[in-house]
């Protein structure tokens, strides 16, 4: 699925689901999901807003998706255009994320 980044705009990163991506791809039973970047699986917590109004996965602790994009991607964009990338799915809560 085409996914975009994210920010907080106070050094907090993450990836941007969106509604429609979130409720096809995603359980509402998960309270976590196991991403492989660059070939290491990662763990995130899904926050109770992820299935309210902030359908991200974000950074929390570690800055794993930060050091990503920092390496495949860009920490700044232009207001409204944020870089894109794919997430596939593997399995149930298994996903990669690929630039």
């Amino acid at each position: 699925m085409d996914v975009t980044t994210w920010h907080n705009g106070y050094g907090l990163y993450g990836i941007r689901i969106g509604n429609l991506k979130r409720d096809k791809y995603f359980e509402q039973t998960w309270k976590r999901v196991q991403i492989k970047m660059d070939g290491i699986d990662r763990t995130f917590v899904l926050t109770p807003g992820f299935w309210e109004k902030c359908p991200e996965i974000r950074d929390k602790g570690e800055p794993f998706i930060k050091k990503w994009l920092q390496k495949h991607k860009t920490l700044e964009w232009p207001k409204g255009k944020p870089p894109k990338m794919k997430l596939i799915k593997i399995e149930g809560s298994q996903f990669k994320l690929v630039p």
